[in-house]
């Protein structure tokens, strides 16, 4: 008995068209978003009512959730409808030469739309996640089919509008008890995190040489890592109100994390990274 509703639940869930439709509040959502769409079928993942459909050649899935608001729409698209800006950083970049398996737009509610390009070569699969803008966001290894990202907390929410409010999210992930939200600010990508009673750690992006204070370029220079070469900077701002500069230094083998306070402009901690 039990594998008979085990059977019947998995073909509700996974049933399109044959006559399924999902209920009228997402049916009418799905209508005033996309009245001109073409071969339409329903099918439910997860928690989603999730609508395929064509749309000026184009085969896409809208995914709306229990209350009818939508939440994303992915596109299956060919490499000439990327921004031109995308396209130019791929042919550019160490993947080129890597086989295109599929690309996607993602479309998604309340965050900034996202082109995903899958490669392959022999028993490897990457996806390189871009910015409508070029930016490359990251390069990770395929794990399957995209989902909606989960919703925030609303204090989640209620602080990233008042310290970030003119920001876009870009991407939202649970790692291991702490909530890294990526978002684009003023041109600037930064990562935002909460930890799991969803109060603010840290946020920090990345800087480049010439917009470090000259401060704190000096005590670099100071420093008995002035030899150093700098691969990498990053600013970051700590929930305590610190805010530091971080330098990823390397000469030789050796391999340097620096703190240095960005207001006092002092050292404030030098870690060796093995």
């Amino acid at each position: 008995m039990a594998s008979v509703a085990l059977a019947a639940m998995l073909a509700f869930v996974n049933c399109k068209g044959a006559g399924f439709s999902p209920p009228d509040n997402i049916k009418e959502t799905f209508d005033a978003m996309y009245p001109a769409a073409k071969w339409v079928s329903w099918n439910i993942v997860n928690s989603y009512h999730v609508a395929e459909f064509t749309l000026d050649a184009v085969r896409s899935e809208a995914w709306f959730d229990t209350r009818g608001q939508w939440s994303m729409t992915e596109s299956d698209i060919a490499f000439e409808q990327l921004p031109v800006v995308v396209r130019n950083d791929f042919d550019a970049g160490e993947f080129a030469n890597w086989e295109i398996d599929d690309i996607d737009k993602l479309e998604r509610q309340g965050m900034e739309d996202l082109y995903i390009i899958e490669v392959e070569r022999g028993d490897q699969e990457m996806d390189i996640h871009y910015l409508a803008n070029g930016t490359q966001v990251k390069t990770v290894i395929h794990d399957g089919p995209n989902t909606p990202p989960a919703d925030l907390p609303e204090e989640v929410k209620a602080f990233l509008q008042k310290k970030y409010p003119a920001a876009n999210i870009i991407e939202i992930e649970d790692d291991r008890g702490l909530l890294n939200i990526g978002i684009l600010d003023d041109d600037t990508r930064k990562e935002v995190v909460f930890n799991h009673r969803n109060n603010w750690v840290v946020t920090n992006w990345e800087v480049y040489t010439p917009d470090v204070p000259s401060a704190v370029t000096a005590t670099l220079r100071a420093s008995a890592y002035a030899q150093y070469q700098i691969e990498d900077i990053e600013y970051e701002e700590q929930a305590d109100g610190t805010n530091v500069y971080i330098f990823e230094l390397e000469l030789g083998h050796q391999e340097i994390i620096l703190h240095i306070d960005a207001e006092s402009a002092k050292i404030i901690s030098a870690i060796q990274d093995n």
